[in-house]
């Protein structure tokens, strides 16, 4: 796992936020998954807040959505929120990002060539894990 990485998480109504924040690398990818795994009941929605992660490597972005497919998490229930989210998320997950042009050419032009995208989503709470 990367020296700088760390994983904070809440659970609220049922539902699982986690944020990851460092660099995700192979094993961090495996730390979070395991995480998840170990936190979630079966119910509810999985959250992962993707604004802290500083940089994906691409074995750790192909690592996590490997071991998020073969988990026991629903992809329907799995959601991504973050301009990071359009890089590590699985295919059938959702991304919920309110995306600034800086962060769209960071992550979602590079990974999935959405170029011209521009929508926003106004309600999205930045920061959604309560102290």
């Amino acid at each position: 796992m990367s020296a700088g990485f760390a994983i904070r998480y809440r659970q609220i109504a049922g539902d699982l936020y986690v944020q990851p924040s460092g660099v995700l690398d192979g094993s961090s990818a495996c730390e979070l998954v395991n995480l998840i795994a170990d936190k979630y009941d079966g119910k509810g929605r999985v959250f992962i807040e993707t604004c802290s992660l500083c940089d994906i490597c691409p074995f750790g972005r192909d690592a996590l959505r490997c071991r998020l497919m073969l988990s026991r998490l629903p992809l329907a229930r799995l959601f991504f929120t973050g301009a990071a989210g359009f890089v590590i998320a699985p295919e059938k997950c959702r991304v919920l990002a309110c995306l600034e042009s800086k962060e769209l050419s960071r992550f979602a032009v590079r990974a999935r060539g959405l170029r011209g995208f521009r929508k926003k989503e106004k309600n999205v709470d930045k920061n959604f894990l309560p102290d």
